[in-house]
């Protein structure tokens, strides 16, 4: 009887099972021997030693992230200043503003990411609500600056195909900043973002008399502008070219810029989506209306837009000054025969682990090189395509290095596996059931496991199961890829985006970032496979199989 082919028949089937019985369960429990029985099967495991190193980028591709971050961030690796630089977009193209149209004012509106955690009725009958900011960094203050922006944002290449999209790197706005600082339009000099409901009062074409209505809006940035400029900037410019569309727009009026400096050495860093920002203006035209017969001219209040993002371009600018021997001075692909104690992980422009596993020859418990019929070494994957195994369960521990890190809150809830190559996801992510577009934090946690931390909050290790990509790769339906891990944000954000690395990377490798791992700020250290790792804490990958007794 040919037990490889059975096996491999039944393997699909069995991890299904398996995958059910232990995706809750923080450590392996088999299942050959409750499915078989015991008589004629074993349950054991076969350890693999991967070629392990990090990969640093030079520069990575900024424009069009999913979120933006705006703010100073400091960690084990050093500081990191993010800053934001975006088109702006007419909110009605050509517009009309209508007869001696005044502005009364303009206001530039950044709304925070919250949840609202309590809602009360106060005696006026209002609905007062309180809230929690989410994906706030820090507690320290920064100095913000908003400027009009001089620097021509392209979406195509100008020296290339015209169909080739433009690419821009964290380093553009550093390279362009004498461009891109233009006009002031505000400042502050103590900005740090509050949770509090911001309450306007406002007038309502409803209402009879002057009262004004009360409206109460989830936390938010707002800043007023200047009323001079910008009717000079926009209602000045009724009929007039530059408003008539977005492309004589994005010229005309070619972006806002926000940057920020710490204070006394300190910041904060906030998340938030710019397409939900937006200036507006205020402002009172001349309307005529008859009543009765007779006609008079009455103010009438209206707004016109100016927003953010939306289809136009924008930078998440990023300048780090890393601390000297964790990824400046201390060389990240250094030892790469047998890889290296640490890997280094740092969202941003920083760097991810990348795991080479099965590249040698094969050896049995004592070292010696196992050989096929002909006397020939065999390579680790061949000798394993050859094993009559039954998989039930293949996973990495990755171990955190908490003497090179600040541990708890700061460190990454989630690491995320891709390809190395080609950014692609396993096929355990895309099998992976625990998937919650809603939630990411808990998405993917079969395949990608939260960090496991310890009774002081400190990260222990991250538990990796990639069950079905060893299956294929054992049964030679898939390629043994490098993988790529790095730290993750939103495990559900799959794309990639450009990057260059060190010029002492490997030149083989393609110059790829998970888009996953550029909105993450966060950063760890990861232990390796080398002599001076504990022997407990080395990185490894563990099979579990089940395979026929030998007598």
């Amino acid at each position: 009887m040919n037990w490889n082919n059975s096996f491999k028949k039944l393997t699909t089937f069995v991890v299904v099972l398996s995958s059910v019985l232990v995706s809750c369960d923080d450590e392996f429990s088999t299942v050959g021997s409750n499915i078989i029985g015991d008589v004629n099967f074993n349950d054991s495991s076969y350890t693999a030693i991967p070629k392990a190193y990090s990969k640093r980028f030079e520069r990575v591709q900024v424009n069009n992230l999913p979120n933006n971050l705006l703010g100073v961030y400091e960690d084990t690796y050093g500081t990191s200043t993010y800053t934001v630089l975006s088109q702006m977009q007419l909110g009605t193209q050509n517009p009309t503003f209508g007869t001696n149209a005044e502005l009364d004012s303009v206001v530039l509106t950044i709304p925070y990411f919250s949840t609202e955690t309590e809602s009360t009725t106060n005696d006026e009958g209002e609905v007062e609500k309180k809230y929690r900011l989410d994906s706030l960094y820090g507690t320290d203050p920064v100095k913000l600056s908003v400027y009009q922006s001089n620097y021509f944002l392209s979406s195509f290449e100008t020296n290339g195909s015209p169909d080739d999209r433009k690419v821009y790197y964290a380093d553009d706005i550093k390279a362009n900043k004498t461009l891109i600082e233009g006009t002031l339009l505000a400042e502050q000099a103590v900005f740090y973002p509050q949770k509090d409901e911001v309450i306007l009062r406002v007038k309502d074409g409803d209402d009879e008399g002057d009262e004004l209505d009360v409206v109460r809006q989830a936390p938010r940035l707002r800043l007023k502008l200047s009323k001079e400029y910008f009717k000079t900037l926009i209602l000045d410019k009724e009929g007039m070219p530059e408003l008539s569309n977005s492309n004589n727009f994005n010229n005309y009026f070619r972006g806002v810029y926000f940057k920020v400096a710490p204070i006394n050495g300190k910041g904060s860093l906030l998340q938030f989506n710019i397409n939900q920002a937006d200036i507006t203006l205020y402002y009172t035209y001349d309307k005529e209306q008859t009543t009765n017969g007779e006609t008079t001219t009455v103010q009438e209040d209206k707004e016109f837009k100016l927003n953010f993002g939306n289809s136009g371009i924008i930078l998440n600018g990023i300048e780090n000054d890393f601390t000297e021997g964790i990824l400046v001075g201390e060389s990240v692909v250094d030892g790469l025969i047998d890889g290296e104690d640490n890997l280094f992980l740092k969202g941003g422009q920083g760097s991810y682990g990348i795991l080479e596993f099965f590249t040698g020859i094969a050896k049995d418990a004592e070292g010696n090189e196992i050989t096929n019929g002909e006397g020939e070494p065999m390579t680790e994957l061949e000798y394993l395509k050859e094993q009559e195994w039954l998989i039930n369960e293949a996973n990495i521990k990755l171990y955190i290095n908490q003497d090179k890190i600040n541990s708890g809150e700061a460190e990454p809830e989630r690491v995320f596996v891709f390809d190395a190559d080609t950014g692609a996801v396993l096929v355990d992510y895309i099998a992976d059931r625990t998937n919650n577009d809603n939630n990411p934090v808990n998405s993917r946690i079969s395949h990608l496991g939260r960090i496991t931390r310890d009774t002081d909050d400190k990260g222990e290790y991250y538990k990796i199961r990639i069950t079905q990509h060893i299956i294929n790769l054992l049964n030679g339906d898939t390629e043994n890829i490098k993988l790529g891990i790095s730290v993750s944000q939103n495990v559900n954000e799959r794309s990639i985006r450009d990057a260059s690395v060190t010029p002492t990377s490997p030149e083989d490798q393609k110059d790829i970032v998970p888009s996953s791992s550029l909105i993450s700020h966060e950063g760890t250290v990861l232990y390796g496979y080398g002599e001076n790792v504990p022997d407990d804490k080395q990185l490894k990958l563990e099979i579990f199989y089940t395979a026929a007794k030998t007598n």
